[in-house]
């Protein structure tokens, strides 16, 4: 008991100490700094989110921005496109129109021109230029004024009259601005044609007496009640005077001057108001992209900017992330240490409990142990008065010789009482108890003995087989007392042994316990991390395999962990960004499908353009080698010529000349001569020519390698197609010279000065015939 006292001090001190190391450790495992820290970087993480929403908030709205304007400056090309192609279209008829009305013009002529130039009236207005109509009495207007209205309108007549003997040909009319007004007053008495017409111009010199009427009925009406001077025409060409009548119903009103000459009015102002719209979109089209660049700046500083600010995030979060897990495992750690204060605790008060106890009981010990000592010390005591008497009795066995027979029977009565006392060995408290009843008989005896030797002698048998069988008593209850000290021994032993068992067993059990807390902790962390994986640890067990090994598991983690390892800080953000660039990726994709249909359109009108060209082309080439087979032989005095495609497709073919002049073989250009070579290139000029006629054509001494048969010819056919085309040609050769109606020199009457001199061919010719 004193050594598992001992033992339960020791293990008292060393829980003792255990305590402290926990409590000190508690007291270190303070989670109020990792807490505050956390609620720091919770504030952070916030407002960088704060700041990262209002980030792509702008960035947002700036993409909206960006396709609003983008969808701007489609629309303005759109429309800026439809007004440059009406633009175009209002040109080309403008053009047509324009190249209409001056077909129609009696001026074409080139001495009329150079007259008019002459005398400043190149841009003198025609009276239909002066005229403004309603457009349904178009019609009636030109037919009334007919060939008038290509009148070229003058201030004054006398001061051009003396400037016509300089005119050598032509056909036009002049006319005065007064020439139109009426002497006296005339009063209409219908609606009349004057009325119709709007011009700053008086025309009632040649509108007055001429009415007008919707239809033919009214007209007649209107016929019966007319004087000799008086008309009246209807609007679909009926003009009706008191003794004749002039018709031009279904004339077309879009082929009169007029009509034309108010279209290509209205298509001016229209192309004017174009004009502006076109300058006004491009001005709104600069003023959108240069806002559009401005926006896609923003957008690519905002798109930077973000990316910064999601990893600031980013690392926060991580080293959120980090904080919390290292609170939890400070909190599980508390836990632990509270736990395992507790079971010290406990394990303290079970060790006081049972040092208490075993106290108490070495204390009852040591009390028998006591009791037993001062009992030996008395029998001992017993026994050193016993040797005495018996030292005694044996001076007297001699005298009592004869009664050792008795006695030897008495040791015989003995041995059969030691047999009973080895079968009693388990009652020797009864048998010390009668032992030192026995003993206080002996002392009665010993006491007695005193009395006459005669009363001694007699119980001397008696008192020797009472000692015998007191020392055989005594003998055996020694040896009693060696067996029950030895079976003491034995059992403190085994009860030492048994403790220290028992400590080891403690010891044990409380490593068992400590292992099975740290297993259900890791437990409940697995399961909770299993749970945050969005997995159920009943699934996990029941798609489990049979041959799962926990070492190739936990081979597994750790592969696992030195990979994770290996990748570094995980990016929180990637899903952010993943999403952005899932947005990215969508708009991109919506461009290649835009761009992919705008191709597919640009290729089907590509294709619609090679087609029409292809036509085009074709029609062309015939018309033009149906010009060069016809002009050839005029200008070569026969032979024939033409033109030869050099490849199947039409858009990529070239074109070959195949001439064979009058005695020649058919060859190709390259195989003739220089004089041929130029003739034939002057063939295909005016074919070309012939087949898209231009204002005027240059030529620059083309006749120079010709001959005089062929150079006339050339004439002959220049002054043939002068009627269509005006030339203007540089020759040294008088043949060429003799078709000429202007003829310009230049000449040298000093060194390094030109000089230009012109001739009047018809003058020369008068002047010539005058003399």
């Amino acid at each position: 008991d004193s050594t598992r006292i001992e033992h339960l001090a020791t293990n008292v001190a060393d829980t003792g100490k255990r305590k402290a190391l926990l409590e000190q450790e508690l007291k270190e495992t303070d989670s109020r700094d990792m807490q505050s820290e956390l609620l720091r970087l919770k504030e952070l993480i916030a407002t960088a989110e704060t700041a990262i929403k209002q980030q792509r908030q702008s960035l947002e709205q700036q993409q909206a921005d960006i396709q609003v304007y983008r969808q701007q400056i489609h629309k303005l090309n759109e429309d800026l496109a439809g007004k440059r192609s009406t633009q175009q279209k209002i040109t080309g008829t403008v053009a047509s129109l324009e190249a209409l009305q001056k077909n129609t013009r009696s001026t074409n002529q080139d001495s009329a021109l150079t007259w008019l130039n002459s005398v400043k009236l190149q841009h003198a207005p025609r009276l239909m230029q002066e005229l403004e109509v309603e457009p349904e009495w178009t019609l009636a207007l030109e037919m009334v004024l007919d060939y008038r209205l290509q009148d070229i309108v003058v201030d004054d007549i006398k001061g051009v009259i003396g400037s016509l003997t300089k005119l050598a040909n032509g056909c036009f009319s002049l006319i005065a601005k007064d020439a139109f007004k009426q002497q006296g007053d005339f009063k209409p008495r219908f609606a009349s044609l004057q009325s119709k017409v709007r011009s700053e111009l008086s025309l009632d010199s040649c509108l007055a007496g001429i009415y007008v009427a919707d239809t033919l009925a009214t007209a007649v009406k209107i016929h019966a009640e007319l004087s000799e001077q008086e008309s009246v025409i209807s609007k679909d060409g009926i003009w009706l005077g008191r003794n004749w009548i002039r018709v031009n119903k279904g004339g077309d009103q879009d082929q009169g001057v007029l009509h034309r000459e108010q279209q290509i009015t209205a298509l001016k102002e229209q192309d004017t108001i174009l004009a502006a719209d076109i300058l006004a979109l491009n001005s709104r089209l600069t003023v959108v992209s240069d806002i559009l660049n401005t926006a896609e700046k923003n957008g690519n500083a905002f798109q930077n900017s973000l990316h910064p600010a999601l990893e600031e995030l980013a690392g926060l979060q991580t080293r959120q992330a980090e904080l919390k897990a290292r609170l939890e495992q400070a909190e599980k750690r508390k836990q632990q240490l509270n736990i395992e204060l507790e079971d010290i605790d406990v394990q303290v008060e079970m060790d006081s409990q049972e040092a208490e106890s075993i106290d108490q009981r070495l204390q009852r010990t040591r009390t028998d142990r006591d009791k037993l000592a001062a009992q030996r010390e008395q029998l001992n005591t017993l026994r050193g008065q016993h040797r005495g008497s018996l030292e005694s009795a044996r001076s007297q066995w001699q005298v009592t010789h004869e009664q050792s027979h008795e006695i030897a029977l008495q040791l015989e009565a003995i041995s059969s009482q030691r047999a009973s006392l080895e079968q009693a060995i388990q009652r020797i408290d009864l048998q010390l108890s009668n032992q030192n009843s026995r003993i206080a008989e002996l002392n009665t005896d010993m006491e007695s003995s005193k009395q006459p030797l005669a009363d001694l002698e007699k119980s001397l048998a008696v008192k020797l087989t009472g000692k015998v069988n007191a020392e055989k008593l005594l003998t055996e209850a020694r040896r009693h007392v060696q067996d029950i000290d030895a079976a003491a021994r034995n059992s403190e032993q085994e009860r030492s042994a048994a403790e220290q068992n028992v400590q080891v067993f403690r010891a044990e059990l409380e490593t068992a316990r400590m292992q099975a807390q740290e297993t259900h902790v890791r437990l409940e962390t697995i399961v909770e991390q299993i749970q945050a994986g969005g997995q159920k640890v009943e699934d996990i067990l029941a798609n489990l395999e049979a041959t799962a090994d926990r070492d190739a598991w936990q081979e597994r983690i750790v592969d696992i962990e030195k990979k994770i390892h290996r990748l570094g800080p995980i990016n929180l953000a990637a899903i952010d960004e993943y999403k952005q660039l899932s947005e990215r990726k969508e708009y991109l994709d919506r461009q290649n499908q835009d761009l992919a249909e705008a191709l597919a359109t640009l290729e089907n009108a590509i294709r619609k353009i090679d087609r029409e060209t292809r036509t085009r082309f074709k029609e062309t080439f015939d018309d033009l080698n149906n010009n060069l087979k016809a002009m050839f032989p005029v200008l070569f005095g026969g032979g024939h010529a033409y033109l030869e495609l050099i490849g199947e497709d039409l858009l990529e073919t070239g074109v070959t000349i195949m001439a064979q002049p009058p005695g020649k073989r058919n060859s190709t250009i390259h195989l003739l001569s220089g004089g041929e070579k130029a003739l034939t290139a002057v063939t295909l000029v005016f074919a070309i020519f012939k087949l898209n006629p231009a204002p005027f054509c240059i030529l620059d001494e083309v006749d120079a390698p010709l001959d005089d048969t062929n150079v006339g010819r050339f004439s002959e056919l220049l002054l043939q197609m002068s009627k269509d085309v005006q030339f203007l040609f540089i020759t040294h050769n008088k043949i060429t010279m003799e078709i000429a109606h202007q003829l310009m020199g230049v000449t040298m009457y000093e060194a390094g000065v030109s000089r230009l001199v012109s001739v009047d061919v018809d003058q020369a010719v008068q002047l010539a015939q005058s003399a």
